[in-house]
């Protein structure tokens, strides 16, 4: 009979879709020489299970020359030209996240910045764009199509 934590252990590896093979062996067996390597596996194994997992996040090997300054980027409902220097997904919101440079003449050439958007695009390619006019919640609106 399963315990509740194996239970657990089998329900959590059917969420995530993995599979492991089990084999029960007597704990503290003074026979069974592996207790001790056993023991140091599964502490490591415990102390790593609660940490957050890594961001995804693309990057391009062409960066920006600008640093990244949130807010530097004058947003009026404007069509611009892009480039996207990394990307990632921001699954619990279900949005992309981009850090950004300005190609468009204008006050905002070359500026670096962050925005967010329902559109995915991908670092290191370069798109026409419509961006809102809230510079607290920046969003690309609509894309037009990429750039060669």
């Amino acid at each position: 009979m399963f315990s509740l934590r194996s239970q657990q252990l089998v329900s959590a590896m059917h969420k995530v879709g993995s599979r492991a093979d089990t084999e029960w062996a007597r704990s503290r067996s003074k026979t069974n020489p592996n207790n001790k390597e056993v023991d140091a596996l599964a502490k490591t194994s415990a102390a790593g299970a609660h940490k957050e997992p890594l961001a995804r996040v693309r990057v391009r090997r062409k960066l920006s020359g600008n640093i990244e300054v949130r807010g530097s980027i004058d947003l009026h409902g404007q069509q611009t030209t892009i480039r996207i220097i990394t990307d990632s997904y921001l699954r619990t919101q279900g949005l992309y996240v981009y850090k950004y440079e300005v190609l468009s003449r204008g006050p905002n050439k070359n500026l670096v910045d962050r925005i967010y958007s329902e559109h995915a695009m991908a670092a290191g390619h370069k798109y026409s764009v419509r961006v809102n006019s809230d510079a607290g919640q920046p969003r690309v609106v609509k894309v037009f199509r990429e750039i060669d």
